[in-house]
């Protein structure tokens, strides 16, 4: 089965959608949130060892209730993730 998830990005990874616009994604399910971030790497046409791509395997994925870690499935009714780079703060 596929679905297509929209993804907000946010700080650096802001860079992979156009304008700054969410981006509609087609995944396979099911899917782990780290099938996810494999789509979203195809997708985008990320080297494996560029910055972009290693910010983004770093990141976290989220919905609005929680926040979903790499073993996690993607639930089929879902049509809006985030993706969420890390970030520091003091």
């Amino acid at each position: 089965m596929t679905t297509t998830i929209t993804l907000i990005c946010f700080g650096g990874l802001a860079a992979l959608s156009p304008e700054g616009q969410p981006m509609p994604l087609e995944l396979d399910l099911p899917a782990t949130a780290a099938d996810l971030k494999v789509a979203i790497a195809r997708a985008c046409d990320l080297m494996p060892d560029s910055a972009l791509a290693q910010l983004l395997q770093k990141s976290a994925i989220g919905s609005e209730t929680r926040i979903y870690i790499d073993s996690d499935l993607i639930p089929a009714s879902l049509s809006h993730l985030a993706l969420l780079p890390p970030v520091s703060g003091g």
